[in-house]
């Protein structure tokens, strides 16, 4: 069986450091991380949704994926456009 224990030492940093450390067996792991950011509307001003509202959901603004060893870190670079207030870390 598999645990994990996951830590972000500074949610208001520039990059993301996702700190992670695992039990059981690893061999051939991966771990994924995503930035994702929730209740975005988009209002196109062409095309076939021109004049509509779309909101979007958990749109994943940042993806990265590191080789598993039992304690790592995995980086996430915030773009200046995410608003933290609407963001998560998925891991």
């Amino acid at each position: 069986m598999r645990s994990a224990f996951l830590a972000i030492a500074d949610p208001s940093a520039a990059e993301l450091a996702v700190d992670y450390s695992l039990d059981g067996s690893i061999v051939g792991s991966v771990v994924h991380a995503a930035l994702v950011e929730r209740d975005l509307v988009d209002t196109p001003t062409a095309g076939e949704n021109e004049g509509t509202t779309i909101r979007h959901e958990d749109v994943v603004r940042v993806f990265e994926t590191v080789t598993a060893s039992e304690k790592g870190s995995v980086v996430l670079r915030v773009p200046p456009t995410v608003r933290r207030d609407r963001a998560s870390v998925v891991v």
